[in-house]
């Protein structure tokens, strides 16, 4: 049987040049040159925390490639992902990605390792522990500094029909400062003393303003995927909330004249109290309705 294939090649009516970060390249090297001869360490065991690949990469000699040939906020494109290391490593340097992977078992790996890094504190730690992030942190700050503007929900390498966003981020507030927060319709929450340590922030997919009061709590749904970023890459627009001393925000956008009607709702039942009892945490639906 004779199979006729078809190649699209993109024509491009101009040059794009070549990028290549110099300065960032010759200061991870001790200010000296790049060479193309490098010597990184091999995978660490933390690097395979979500299962193996038989060619897994190290995330180091991937992060020194994404850094040299692309700028923050790129799209890094990967035909044949495996277990995603170059996603693990786009994703902490600030860079978004997209993978092809055919391998159910590898894409699992991939989905586990992508919400592994959703913890704020794993992601941290990743960082730290790759060599040349930490050197190009020293001086070169704005590596992170990533303003595209928020996209829709592009779940990482699963299921959409599987995909859930029933979590609420929970956020007392006083009344008078609700009134001008509320309407805003964009807030950058500040998080720290690891108010949202071991949370998913992608399956977040309602805010709800309260002051431990049924008949004034007020829910809304998300309009996007929440993100979280340092304070110099909250976008235009958003009113900044509990930034004293935060770590990083949390971004989230809804539709303020679009509250959600949430049947028996009782936040009395997640009700916290003591020095957090103020803190933004998230619940699912379920514990309040």
């Amino acid at each position: 049987m004779r199979r006729i294939f078809r190649i699209f090649v993109p024509v491009m009516s101009e040059k794009v040049p070549h990028y290549y970060n110099y300065e960032l390249m010759k200061h991870i090297n001790g200010d000296t040159q790049m060479t193309d001869v490098w010597r990184l360490p091999a995978i660490a065991p933390w690097e395979k925390s979500c299962g193996k690949h038989p060619t897994q990469k190290p995330l180091g000699l991937l992060s020194r490639i994404i850094m040299a040939s692309t700028e923050p906020g790129a799209w890094v494109l990967d035909p044949f992902a495996g277990s995603s290391t170059t996603g693990i490593a786009a994703n902490l340097l600030g860079r978004r990605f997209l993978g092809i992977e055919q391998d159910e078992t590898f894409a699992k790996i991939s989905k586990a390792r992508r919400e592994e890094i959703e913890n704020i504190k794993t992601f941290a730690t990743y960082k730290r522990k790759i060599p040349d992030i930490v050197k190009k942190e020293e001086t070169h700050t704005n590596c992170f500094m990533c303003n595209e503007p928020i996209i829709e929900r592009l779940p990482f390498l699963e299921d959409v029909s599987a995909a859930t966003y029933d979590d609420v981020l929970m956020y007392a507030i006083g009344e008078a400062p609700r009134k001008k927060t509320e309407p805003t319709g964009k807030l950058a929450i500040g998080i720290k003393d690891g108010a949202l340590d071991s949370v998913n922030i992608s399956n977040i997919g309602y805010i709800m303003f309260h002051y431990w009061n049924n008949e004034k709590a007020t829910p809304y749904k998300l309009l996007s995927t929440p993100r979280l970023v340092c304070k110099q890459n909250i976008p235009s627009g958003y009113m900044l909330r509990m930034g004293n001393d935060a770590d990083e925000f949390v971004l989230l956008e809804y539709d303020p004249m679009k509250p959600v009607d949430i049947e028996n709702c009782d936040i009395k039942k997640v009700m916290r109290t003591g020095k957090g009892r103020y803190l933004p945490f998230v619940t699912s639906l379920n514990s309040i309705s």
